[in-house]
């Protein structure tokens, strides 16, 4: 109100959580971010196209999960193989292909590491592509595909 403020990043809101801000009367700081949890074998397909259509930027939070490159520890092995295979045709790691696919995807990201190695491993990722067929192996290994259709019911989209 006293316009200090002339947008806002938020965390995990649905599509349905952003409308109710952004359509409410009078409100002059409207979200331009929001912080997901969001990663190539964990995410939920359409969030990215919802949060666009309103405005607003996803960033993925947790991009690697927590090296397992998914949610879970029993999907880990799937999604750590898959980006390993498709890494190596790059000559890039299985966590610079899943940040890769993740850019690619629409999103930016946030990482946190104690390793200037791996700091510098993780923004290596501007120099190359990945192609679409690559990209649709990647997303192939989401185990998160129904949340989208859940969503869909609840009007989210």
């Amino acid at each position: 109100a006293q316009g200090g403020a002339k947008s806002l990043a938020v965390s995990n809101f649905s599509p349905v959580h952003l409308d109710a801000i952004l359509l409410e009367k009078g409100r002059r700081a409207k979200p331009t971010v929001n912080h997901l949890d969001f990663c190539v074998g964990f995410h939920d397909p359409g969030v990215v196209a919802a949060n666009g259509r309103r405005g607003v930027h996803v960033q993925a939070w947790s991009p690697l999960g927590q090296g397992r490159l998914t949610r879970f520890l029993s999907d880990a092995p799937e999604a750590q193989q898959t980006c390993a295979e498709v890494g190596a045709k790059y000559g890039k790691s299985a966590c610079q292909v899943a940040l890769r696919w993740v850019t690619q995807s629409g999103c930016s990201f946030a990482v946190a590491t104690s390793s200037a190695a791996h700091f510098a491993e993780d923004l290596a990722l501007f120099d190359w592509q990945l192609n679409r067929k690559d990209m649709e192996r990647l997303e192939a290994i989401n185990k998160q595909p129904a949340f989208a259709a859940v969503n869909k019911q609840r009007g989210w989209y």
